[in-house]
């Protein structure tokens, strides 16, 4: 889509966006293949339509053309803002999108030369954006060939194709397919009426699919599209062997839907392709299936269910593991993903990343759940399962009164104002104290072990009271009461985890570049030398690392091990100013290698959640980097 009034304007202004100094007439001549006097136009044109957007292109004299900005952000809104063209390449990512849909979706060779004069970049950066298509491709068993005088063309199956259409370019756009925008499957499928293929998906299929997820439908909707508009092309699957079995119920719906599209579009529908279709039906909706096995995945659901909920209550010794909310929607899930092992199918998750980086300690129980379900039940569950398994016990943990920190409501005037203050209390912090005790000052003073309660509430201004633990709480300034409580329920997890875990001769900074292997080995060592971990703590990380990467928000590692090969719990840190490749395309800065017993797996929750400050706070990792030493360490957490 073009930004400015036709194409030549949006390639000019483009190309001196990407330039740091003044671009002469001749070489903007050269570029664009007119005459200098049709730049100098189109300047002048260019100008008239961003003066007022932030910036302008001024002539320096005898040197050339270089654009100026008085707002670059009000400029960089107008020119970013819902873009969806192929010309705007002033990042990887936006070159990295460009070059998938092209190879994707063409069948011609494609020279260099065109891609070097239509994405305006250098040689090197050419490759190095074809590096990553090539990478991101290649799961997909696809690849992108190379032949003299003729250029460069994707090879692969037709099937596979689809797959990475749908995962590398329709996925982008979640929040377009919700609010009915659909700009990628539209341009990609021109040849398909979107709309009355729309009013089809929604006569014949709406009435029999489940409408409880926005990201399933899409795929199904995307996919199916996709799938026409590759037919109408002659670009057939050649081979698939599947064939799922439908309820009779949902079979008459299906087909009616392929007989009117057929008929709409002009195409035919080859019996390889039916079944491919109805495959990405019961992908995404699963209900359809033939429940020829629903009595068995059901009653192999409960057990795995009764396994787990057994298992992690045994582990954490929480309540929330016996919620008979979580064990219900467990086992729709389970038996949900044994319907779609039916079809040797799985399930993808979009929010993947989220999970692992914002609920890492329910997340790594779900991944020691799943290794023991795949070992007693010969059941292999990929990345994306373990984090829908990881999001139902986040759900649990978050509504669960399983909580270690207690806190008194020390009041004067009577139990009605401390009851006032405990709802309040409640209500700004739920889920966080599993006791609110509400107290005189006489029984405050008369309690033995004041100690017992972490926080101290008190209306009473009193030098008696003057401790770090006690919080005067003014009712008539409710934010500052509020902001005080919250500091102090960091401060203890914070304080709690540095006085247990950390240890100066738990730490390093690492400036030599070295392999992810190496330095886990390194710390494994010293953590043996000193009787914390056993001789296969080693080897117990790297299982861990080949389950699921331990990297959170792309520059921090929290490598643990997956078996119980801990001594004594610790925490052993290692800062790497220069970074270290942990994953393929990820170097980490900061090491908090987990090394925390078995038994202690509660504790883990509090580590978890003390890093997670540090994860996303920019300014704690920039003082570790700037200044990397153990005291400035304790001094961040605490």
């Amino acid at each position: 889509m073009m930004k400015l009034s036709f194409q030549r304007l949006d390639d000019i202004l483009n190309y001196l966006i990407t330039q740091s100094s003044p671009v002469t007439l001749d070489a903007l001549s050269k570029l664009t293949k007119v005459s200098g006097r049709t730049v100098r136009s189109d300047i002048k044109s260019i100008n008239e339509l961003i003066s007022k957007q932030g910036a302008e292109v001024f002539l320096i004299r005898k040197k050339g053309y270089l654009l100026s900005y008085h707002n670059k952000k009000i400029f960089e809104d107008f020119w970013n803002n819902k873009d969806t063209g192929t010309f705007l390449f002033t990042s990887s990512e936006s070159r990295v999108q460009y070059l998938l849909r092209i190879f994707l979706t063409s069948d011609s060779f494609i020279t260099q030369d065109f891609l070097l004069s239509v994405l305006f970049v250098s040689t090197n950066t050419l490759y190095n954006d074809f590096r990553t298509v090539k990478h991101l491709l290649a799961d997909y068993q696809l690849s992108i060939v190379n032949k003299s005088n003729l250029g460069y063309r994707l090879e692969g199956e037709e099937i596979d194709i689809r797959m990475a259409i749908n995962q590398l370019i329709f996925q982008e756009n979640l929040t377009d397919f919700i609010t009915a925008s659909n700009t990628r499957e539209k341009d990609l499928c021109l040849n398909i009426d979107f709309q009355k293929f729309s009013f089809f998906f929604e006569k014949y299929l709406n009435k029999i699919v489940q409408k409880d997820s926005d990201y399933f439908h899409k795929n199904a909707f995307s996919g199916i599209l996709l799938s026409f508009s590759r037919i109408k092309e002659k670009k057939i699957i050649n081979n698939f062997d599947l064939n799922p079995s439908l309820k009779e119920k949902v079979k008459k719906a299906i087909l009616d839907f392929l007989r009117a599209s057929e008929d709409e579009f002009k195409i035919v529908i080859p019996e390889v392709e039916r079944r491919y279709i109805i495959y990405l039906l019961t992908e995404n909706f699963p209900n359809l299936l033939f429940d020829n096995n629903n009595k068995e995945n059901m009653l192999l659901a409960k057990q795995i269910v009764n396994d787990v909920t057994f298992d992690l209550f045994q582990l954490t010794k929480s309540r929330w593991t016996l919620d008979e909310g979580l064990k219900l929607s467990l086992i729709d899930h389970f038996n949900r993903l044994l319907n779609i092992h039916q079809i040797k199918s799985t399930r993808n998750n979009p929010i993947l990343d989220v999970v692992k980086n914002d609920f890492p300690y329910p997340f790594e129980l779900a991944i020691s759940q799943v290794q023991k379900i795949e070992k007693r039940y010969d059941i292999s569950l990929t990345e994306d399962e373990v984090s829908y398994i990881a999001l139902y016990f986040a759900s649990a943990i978050e509504n669960s009164n399983d909580n270690v920190l207690t806190i008194a409501v020390v009041c004067g005037t009577g139990k009605i104002l401390s009851s006032i203050i405990e709802g309040r209390i409640r209500k700004k912090f739920p889920y966080t104290f599993s006791e609110i005790k509400k107290l005189s000052y006489l029984e405050y003073e008369e309690l033995e072990n004041k100690n017992k309660y972490q926080i101290v509430v008190t209306t009473i201004q009193n030098k008696n009271l003057a401790k770090k633990n006690v919080i005067f709480f003014d009712n008539s300034n409710l934010d500052k009461s509020f902001k005080n409580i919250e500091k102090r329920i960091k401060e203890i997890n914070l304080i709690t985890i540095s006085n247990r875990h950390f240890n100066p001769s738990h730490f390093m900074v690492i400036e030599e570049k070295k392999s992810k292997e190496t330095v886990l080995e390194e710390i494994s060592n010293i953590l043996y030398k000193d009787k914390s971990v056993t001789v296969d703590f080693f080897n117990d990380l790297l299982a861990r690392e080949e389950l699921s990467s331990t990297v959170i928000n792309d520059s921090i590692a929290l490598p643990h091990p997956l078996n119980d090969s801990v001594v004594k719990s610790t925490i052993f840190v290692a800062v790497v100013p220069r970074g270290l490749e942990w994953d393929e395309n990820t170097n980490v800065k900061f090491i908090f290698l987990l090394a925390i017993k078995s038994n202690e797996v509660e504790e883990l929750q509090n580590v978890y959640d003390t890093l997670l400050d540090f994860i996303y706070s920019n300014d704690k990792q920039e003082s570790l980097i700037k200044n990397p030493n153990y005291n400035n360490l304790l001094n961040i957490f605490t």
